[in-house]
């Protein structure tokens, strides 16, 4: 598919160019959002910052690694996508070690690895709905002094390779997966110049490496950072690479599609294409990313190829996070067409593309705290046919008050209305529904409008009026799709807190005795002919 087939991206006003490099542009014109479904995987909470991590596509199905920010729990999530506008969980598998990191499949097997554990394992996905763990390799790589293995994995022919960073320099496993559930590492491939390899990508009998260096100096103008190329047409376990291009400021994710790969850059807002066609003498063009979206596109935030376009992540910028796309009709001259999907404080991880539909998974923003499509799947439609501009998601997803008196109020909490479409949302009015609505307050500095990749709060509180669990919900009315959009509301009555009956000894008498004991140890007033009693 044509890059420029996409009409909802934010395209540039006007692009300028220097010397290999064009220039961002910075007030890029709104158009419609392709968002056609967001499905929730991992649930969000106080203390859950979910990631959907990395993901790969095989047939109907799209496998996804999971990890917590704060727990470093991981799971390896199983989606159907026989549907790909309405993705459906199929199940969840827990993994063998913390921070499940990379991911690769082949058939019916399913190959993760994991960060601090430097294991790959294996799952065989022959029944979706219930994956099993059949095997599992340590990799050298546990001798690495920061332990473990963190990038992706890629499969060529019977050979899975896993690249490992080290301290110094790293290397890539290399694993024999021929029988799946017997894997054996055998053999590793050293990284160039002091570099730590990040991210791989293959091609036909082409490996991809970008090889980031903690021996880059900035300040010289010294670098030893590269994306290399290795031929493994004689040996999976090639000695050196074809060729390597130096690329400044920290290459991090790699794609490829034929001879071009594509590669974002940490420490500058970049994405550079390199023309492998003679692979011994690689020719390099960037072009700058806007910085409203993107600054740093970090290891984290996956690059991926559909057609022309290429696609990258970010998790850091001046106003927001989001995803970019980059049009490489022309390799030597990559253009940037804009935001696909712009986010305040929201990070999207996993991009994989799927025919005309594009998969983006949520993660926490860049510092660890949470953001509205943090453990959420979002599905992207590429054609030109959706026409559907703003987006509404919150967090969190729904709010909870217990301990409450009867008559009493509660603190305040808050929750975020964040839009990470391309256009305005027009609020068009907040109310609170359902049989207890007047147990619930809100206020908020929503009124009007919400600009595109940007958020408002909402303030509720909870005065319970009678006891029993009471209910509710916050109720938006926008020009958002699927509105109005709701967000639950509960609360409990504090222990204790119920009236006792009361009944009179005699006609006339002041005499008083509780019928219930739930209120005997509590202070009991009332008045009878003007007199109070206690």
């Amino acid at each position: 598919m044509h890059a420029l087939g996409y009409p909802w991206l934010l395209r540039c006003a006007a692009c300028t160019c220097a010397a290999f490099v064009v220039s961002a542009c910075l007030h890029a014109q709104a158009i419609p959002s392709p968002i056609v479904n967001v499905l929730q995987i991992e649930p969000q909470g106080p203390a859950l910052y979910p990631s959907l991590y990395r993901g790969v596509a095989q047939g109907s199905i799209l496998y996804v690694t999971e990890q917590d920010h704060v727990s470093g729990n991981s799971n390896l999530e199983v989606i159907d996508i026989s549907s790909p506008a309405a993705p459906a969980m199929l199940s969840k598998t827990p993994g063998s070690g913390l921070w499940m990191n990379g991911i690769a499949a082949q058939g019916q097997y399913v190959y993760v690895s994991y960060w601090q554990s430097s294991v790959v394992q294996v799952f065989d996905a022959t029944n979706p709905y219930s994956l099993v763990s059949v095997g599992s390799v340590t990799t050298a790589c546990s001798n690495a002094p920061d332990g473990g293995l963190y990038g992706g994995l890629v499969i060529a022919g019977d050979y899975l390779y896993a690249p490992c960073p080290t301290d110094s320099t790293g290397f890539i496993d290399v694993i024999n997966i021929a029988t799946p559930a017997s894997p054996v590492e055998v053999g590793t491939i050293i990284a160039q110049n002091m570099t730590n390899p990040t991210s791989l990508a293959v091609w036909g009998q082409m490996l991809y490496a970008s090889e980031p260096s903690e021996a880059d100096n900035e300040s010289l103008g010294v670098y030893y950072s590269s994306v290399c190329a290795y031929s493994l047409a004689g040996s999976p376990v090639p000695a050196a690479p074809v060729s390597c291009e130096i690329v400044a400021h920290s290459p991090q994710n790699v794609a490829v599609q034929g001879s071009t790969v594509a590669a974002s850059i940490g420490n500058a807002n970049e994405l550079t294409v390199i023309d492998f066609s003679n692979s011994a003498s690689p020719v390099a063009h960037s072009v700058a990313l806007d910085p409203t979206i993107c600054i740093h596109p970090y290891i984290e935030n996956m690059v991926a190829f559909e057609g022309a376009t290429v696609f990258v992540g970010c998790s850091d910028s001046l106003d927001g996070y989001g995803v970019e796309a980059i049009d490489i009709t022309n390799s030597a001259a990559p253009s940037l067409l804009g935001a696909v999907l712009g986010s305040s404080g929201n990070s999207f991880a996993t991009i994989v593309p799927n025919g005309k539909y594009l998969y983006l998974g949520g993660n926490p923003s860049e510092n660890g705290n949470p953001s509205s499509t943090s453990g959420a799947l979002y599905t992207i439609d590429t054609s030109s046919g959706i026409n559907q501009s703003p987006y509404v998601t919150f967090l969190p997803v729904s709010l909870s008050f217990s301990s409450q008196a009867v008559g009493t109020t509660s603190a305040t909490q808050s929750m975020t209305l964040n839009n990470p479409g391309t256009a305005t949302l027009t609020i068009n009015g907040i109310s609170i529904a359902g049989n207890n609505s007047g147990d619930f307050a809100q206020a908020s500095n929503c009124a009007g409008s919400v600009a595109a990749a940007r958020n408002c709060t909402i303030l509720v509180t909870f005065t319970p009026a009678a006891l029993g669990p009471r209910r509710a919900s916050l109720s938006f009315s926008d020009n958002a799709p699927g509105t109005p959009q709701t967000v639950p509301l509960s609360g409990a009555v504090q222990a204790g807190q119920s009236f006792a009956n009361v009944v009179f000894n005699s006609i006339g008498s002041s005499s008083l005795f509780l019928e219930l004991g739930e209120a005997a140890g509590a202070m009991l007033q009332t008045t009878v002919s003007g007199e109070t009693y206690q």
